[in-house]
């Protein structure tokens, strides 16, 4: 008999668990697969003599082509058994790449990676994971240090210089999201408010919308996922906007959200992924350390789109990537 692909159902959880062994608990699988106000789930299976052999999630969003909005899908949680690996994991493949402007990939396993080089998906960049941890020293006496944490790392003297020139931090707004906005030039999530709403839902971490608001009325909103680990507060940036300002700007915007998170959440270690060499740069400059390791962006479409991405500046993080479904 042949393997068949089909939309997962409610009474599929339990032995999608106990495919992945139980390293994901039921209710994360019912978030990974459902998106608001859906009653379809959005992944498929793979059928073998009646069991489940393979599994795949994906994201389907609104993405800032240039200026011009395009739909994305993004695959997720991509799982065959062993024995099924191939042939079931095209089918799975085939299945969700389907009804978008283009598919696209951030990372994945070598051999999903061989799956997407033989599906004749097209390289237009690269993803790096960066992470800052902090030393804590809550203090917040406004003589000496205007209300800011205290905060001790590798790159000390841009936060000592900060309090020199008595820089004052943005104002920084929790709940609200501001309107994203089409530019040129980029290449970006556009953090539609159903694929916002799934992000919040996540039952792994404290999902945290953070507005930093510039003096200048414009504003930018973060996704901020929190997970407390032996006590002590991570977070991942999971989403952020181009953020197309020169680098003082950024480092005030990104500074603000740091102390932001420092004051109100106690967060000890920040990780982000960061696809463009700008901010390479600017966060390089806050004081994070990257992996040495490069995560390959692949991209696949009906209309060309992969040429004219290929000439953009890809501003892509953890929402587009299977670390956004982990532990952090």
């Amino acid at each position: 008999m042949g393997i068949e692909i089909r939309g997962i159902k409610q009474d599929d959880f339990q032995s999608i668990y106990d495919l992945y062994a139980g390293n994901k608990t039921i209710d994360l699988h019912k978030w990974l697969y459902a998106y608001p106000n859906s009653e379809d789930y959005n992944g498929y299976a793979a059928i073998m003599d009646g069991k489940i052999c393979g599994l795949i999630g994906f994201t389907k969003t609104e993405y800032n082509v240039g200026g011009e909005i395009a739909i994305g899908v993004v695959p997720h949680s991509f799982l065959v058994d062993e024995k099924q690996r191939g042939i079931a994991g095209l089918k799975l493949l085939n299945k969700v790449f389907s009804d978008a402007d283009f598919y696209m990939y951030v990372d994945g396993t070598e051999m999903s990676q061989k799956i997407f080089q033989v599906m004749r998906f097209t390289t237009i960049g690269s993803a790096v994971g960066a992470s800052k941890s902090y030393r804590l020293n809550i203090n917040f006496n406004k003589k000496t240090l205007n209300g800011y944490a205290n905060m001790f790392n590798d790159n000390w003297r841009i936060i000592k210089s900060w309090f020199a020139a008595k820089a004052i931090d943005f104002e920084v707004v929790e709940g609200e999201a501001s309107e994203q906005e089409l530019v040129s030039g980029v290449f970006n999530n556009m953090l539609s408010h159903r694929h916002l709403n799934w992000l919040r839902k996540n039952p792994l971490y404290q999902v945290k919308v953070l507005t930093v608001k510039l003096d200048t009325g414009k504003s930018e909103t973060f996704v901020c996922c929190l997970h407390k680990n032996k006590s002590k507060m991570k977070c991942q940036i999971t989403h952020h906007s181009p953020l197309l300002y020169d680098n003082s700007t950024l480092i005030r915007i990104l500074g603000s959200l740091e102390r932001y998170l420092v004051k109100n959440y106690q967060i000890y270690h920040t990780n982000v992924l960061v696809s463009s060499d700008r901010l390479r740069s600017t966060f390089s400059a806050l004081g994070y350390h990257f992996e040495k390791k490069q995560r390959p962006i692949g991209l696949k479409s009906k209309n060309g789109f992969e040429e004219k991405i290929k000439n953009l500046e890809n501003v892509l993080c953890f929402s587009e990537c299977d670390e956004s479904t982990r532990n952090i």
